[in-house]
């Protein structure tokens, strides 16, 4: 049998959600008639809120939040997360690991982690819900519109493909690639981004395009091709991804791909309430990914 939540509650009683959180925690600013109505609605059930709803009437409900890394993009999550919960009375805890606590933890990764099974998981899929960005659809964005600058020759340098976002923005050049009938590309899969500027040098033949699966790939192009004498965008486009803050300062500035930042911490925040107040949430939510132009590319 299906566990009740406070949204069945209000449901039956035929008030909002919020009308049944008051009268949960006590609160004096609810309709009598409607007070006895949810009232009444719960003991005919025999509802019982979860232990997450108790203690967030109780003003003690935590949220447990594991960084993979403090990278930007990351830290931007957080900082949504932090600020929405902190507006509605509950406590952010900084974790440096899953553990047994009760609390709902949401994890910010995109490094593969086998049965991960957090309260929510941002980043990438997992056993748990999760909250993932639709990569595929940026490379195909990116690639399209080159196509409309004449451009047939590209290149993709990505990190280690044990970074999810990497693996599929491998997988999505490839499918571009395949799409389009393009056959004059290279792929460069670096051990770590400093590896770029050589990489680069080294590249066979000087494409249209260079996509770099994130800003810091992108910072070791920008300068190699500037020591070379290459300018940018006349002979060739490059795109970064994530655009994190420095992309502004860069010469030129980077063309790149905004995907995890405070909004999405905010998205987030409010899917942990709804667990915090005993509702299901979704269990995959995919978001656009959105390339944001800048003096690096066409």
């Amino acid at each position: 049998m299906k566990k009740l939540t406070i949204k069945d509650i209000a449901q039956m009683a035929e008030v909002s959600i919020s009308t049944v959180s008051r009268v949960l925690n006590g609160k004096s600013n609810v309709d009598p008639l409607l007070r006895e109505r949810v009232m009444q609605v719960i003991k005919d059930t025999g509802f019982q809120p979860s232990s997450f709803a108790r203690l967030f009437r109780k003003s003690h409900a935590q949220i447990g939040v594991v960084l993979n890394g403090w990278e930007e993009s990351y830290l931007s999550v957080l900082q949504g997360i932090v600020e929405r919960l902190c507006e509605n009375g509950v406590l952010v805890n900084l974790k440096a690991n899953l553990d047994s606590s009760a609390d709902p933890v949401v994890v910010i990764s995109e490094r593969f982690k086998d049965q991960v099974k957090a309260s929510l998981l941002v980043g990438y899929d997992s056993v748990s819900s999760s909250v993932t960005f639709n990569h595929s659809s940026a490379m195909n964005k990116i690639v399209e519109r080159m196509l409309k600058y004449n451009a047939r020759s590209f290149a993709f340098l990505c990190e280690d493909l044990s970074n999810y976002k990497s693996y599929m923005l491998y997988t999505s050049f490839m499918k571009a690639m395949f799409n389009h009938k393009i056959e004059d590309y290279d792929v460069r899969v670096l051990k770590k981004p400093q590896e770029s500027y050589d990489a680069t040098k080294n590249l066979s033949t000087l494409p249209n395009v260079i996509l770099c699966s994130n800003d810091h790939i992108a910072v070791g192009v920008l300068k190699a091709l500037k020591d070379e004498g290459i300018k940018v965008p006349d002979q060739l486009s490059v795109f970064g991804y994530g655009n994190l803050s420095f992309c502004d300062f860069l010469d030129p500035p980077l063309s790149s791909v905004e995907y995890m930042n405070r909004e999405v911490g905010e998205i987030c925040a409010n899917l942990l309430m709804r667990i915090i107040n005993g509702e299901e949430i979704p269990k995959r939510i995919v978001l656009e990914a959105n390339l944001v132009k800048r003096r690096s590319s066409l």
